[in-house]
């Protein structure tokens, strides 16, 4: 049978009707499954904010920060680990009358993977904010993907969009 122990909080630091911040904490968070051990240790903060512009125009910005969480998986007495930090994201959604007119998100994170047979870590990073159109398809930014060995670029203009790779960097 599955069970969990350990510690997971959830503060509310701040709210009001426009805005409202959270923060996440868990610790030895263990989830036991019949063929698995997953454990989670680490911190975030949520803040959500929301800007009623007029003319039925309404922005909702969301702001995710984390210096770092840790979820490992044990399986067969194989371990694998995998850390999410640097992790500062910021996505916005407006929407006009009630329907999504606009998209926009930037930020960082970094994954790192431990894992029996290897190991890898990636960071994604936006230059600046990247735009979206209403269904969500990216409409002009820009975005670098940096690898153990590799950095790609990819940019996306009006339709254009332009990869890029530094092999070996």
């Amino acid at each position: 049978a599955a069970s969990l122990n350990g510690s997971a909080t959830l503060t509310v630091v701040a709210a009001s009707p426009t805005s409202t911040q959270v923060t996440t904490a868990t610790q030895n968070l263990q989830i036991t499954l019949p063929q698995r051990t997953i454990t989670i240790n680490g911190t975030s903060t949520f803040t959500e904010t929301v800007a009623d512009n007029g003319g039925g125009v309404v922005v909702t910005t969301h702001h995710w920060t984390s210096p770092q969480i840790v979820v490992s998986s044990v399986r067969n007495a194989r371990t694998s680990t995998f850390t999410l930090s640097n992790v500062d994201q910021t996505r916005a959604v407006t929407t006009t009358n009630g329907v999504i007119s606009a998209r926009t998100r930037s930020g960082t994170i970094t994954i790192d993977a431990q894992l029996p047979n290897g190991s890898w870590t990636v960071t994604t990073a936006t230059q600046g904010a990247v735009t979206y159109d209403a269904n969500g398809v990216p409409t002009q930014g820009s975005w670098t993907i940096t690898l153990p060995n590799n950095i790609i670029g990819i940019t996306v203009v009006p339709g254009t969009l332009t990869v890029t790779a530094d092999w070996g960097a």
